[in-house]
């Protein structure tokens, strides 16, 4: 650091609010009327934003004034809660880019720069995920099976900062990258938004199955009357891809278990669909610091990638349990709100934990069927775990996976499924590999310009 730079705590420079102390009553489905609550969900584990993947809302008329919890593009949020045996994200920061889509939740605070005459606040963000800086923050945090950070530890916490000049070019050099990256984070999201759409259109709404049977007249059941109608209107106005539902049939079938479903489908147990190979139990015995060590995947991993807190074992358990880039992944038990998902493993070889499972296809052809089948049921496994959980956590079973029936449509349809869906998420893994290059050069950037060992000028 050079003698230019000053010494100044949290106070001095920004507002700090704690987040309202929302219930878990008080979430209600998303509409026009409804705000979108902030919580730790949205904070990387090393810093930064991102999409919650289960993310709540309370009505705009919740009667109770939540002004001064809105968040505005330029506020930094800090995680304020963590548990002791797994520190993943206390202290660790995300920058907000828009404007009052956000209310922030209780253990998470907003930082708000008040001297921008001292402190560029994209700066102070980047700074404020320096790893010393945040190593000291946790320091100041209680001792407990949950480890806080109080309102008063943060506001004084302390910042060196250089001239404000120094300080702009570090931010533009590093919010240059990080544009880079969330433009791709963007796209990522599209695509997958389409991916899932085209998912729904073709095996949950039936469109193209409707489509044909509009088109031949047969007859279109009580149940899909409402879908019936915005096919109709599809069909009036050219937009419905009659060249895509070829393959489909021109008729439903009524079924016991399901309903009425497309003719000529079967039903099969979910559990079928492919073979779910549970982890491994690795304990601290089995951890290693050796270069041939490869990382033990646990539900943190596969949602933010082997990390800095990723445990490295070389002890195979069996072939069965390694795992390798494109593998799916599908975690059983934790939290049913945050951690019960679906994901495609991209993050090189490791070996699997329990909890969650390596979703073995029975052919290559399926792939993106099954993924998006397990993704559409996202909500459905939660709500599993949820009636099974205790002290926070909850879990699915096997056995649930074989009473939950669903479709199995034909070959020739999972095969064109498989082939359109390939190219959008070529795509999307394309812009994956660009963002981890970035990020990697970000990453190796920041504690260089935030120390002052490279110079900006």
């Amino acid at each position: 650091m050079g003698s230019d730079w000053k010494e100044y705590s949290l106070e001095e420079l920004c507002d700090f609010t704690n987040g309202f102390a929302f219930k878990s009553g008080d979430y209600i489905p998303i509409t026009e009327d409804t705000l979108e609550v902030f919580r730790m969900g949205y904070i990387e584990r090393g810093g930064g934003f991102k999409e919650d993947s289960t993310p709540v809302f309370v009505p705009k008329n919740y009667g109770k004034d939540l002004t001064k919890f809105f968040l505005k593009s330029g506020d930094i949020t800090i995680a304020m809660t963590d548990m002791k045996d797994r520190v993943a994200i206390l202290g660790n920061t995300a920058r907000i880019r828009d404007n009052h889509r956000f209310v922030v939740n209780q253990r998470v605070g907003c930082i708000r720069v008040k001297r921008q005459d001292l402190v560029d606040p994209l700066f102070l963000y980047y700074y404020s995920n320096h790893k010393p800086h945040v190593e000291e923050l946790r320091s100041r945090a209680n001792s407990g099976v949950q480890v806080n950070l109080s309102t008063a530890a943060i506001k004084a916490c302390a910042f060196f900062l250089p001239p404000l000049p120094e300080q702009k070019a570090i931010a533009q050099i590093l919010g240059t990258l990080d544009d880079k990256i969330e433009l791709n984070r963007r796209m990522n999201a599209t695509l997958e938004g389409m991916a899932q759409a085209l998912f729904k259109s073709w095996f949950v709404d039936f469109d193209p199955v409707i489509d044909n049977a509009l088109a031949a007249g047969n007859p279109i059941p009580d149940e899909l009357a409402d879908r019936a109608e915005v096919r109709r209107q599809a069909l009036a106005n050219g937009t419905a891809n009659r060249e895509a539902a070829k393959p489909f049939p021109d008729a439903f079938q009524q079924t016991e278990s399901m309903g009425w479903i497309p003719q000529g489908w079967e039903i099969q147990p979910l559990y079928d669909i492919a073979n779910f190979v549970n982890g491994a139990a690795y304990k601290g015995a089995d951890f290693s610091d050796s270069p041939d060590a490869l990382p033990v995947i646990k539900i943190a991993e596969i949602k933010a990638g082997v990390t800095a807190q990723t445990k490295f074992t070389e002890i195979n358990k069996g072939d069965r349990y390694r795992i390798n880039d494109g593998d799916i992944l599908l975690s059983w038990s934790g939290n049913p709100d945050t951690s019960i998902d679906t994901f495609i493993w991209t993050d090189g070889p490791g070996y699997l934990n329990q909890h969650i499972f390596n979703v073995c296809l029975h052919d290559e052809s399926e792939r993106y069927f099954v993924y998006y089948q397990l993704k559409h049921l996202r909500a459905t496994f939660a709500e599993i775990a949820r009636d099974k959980q205790t002290t926070g956590l909850g879990h699915f079973t096997a056995g649930d996976m074989k009473r939950l029936m669903v479709f199995k449509p034909s070959v020739s349809l999972l095969e064109q499924f498989n082939t359109t869906v390939s190219s959008i998420n070529l795509r999307g893994y394309e812009n994956l590999l660009a963002t981890k290059t970035l990020t990697k050069l970000r990453d190796s950037l920041l504690p260089k310009l935030i120390s002052g060992e490279i110079q900006t000028t």
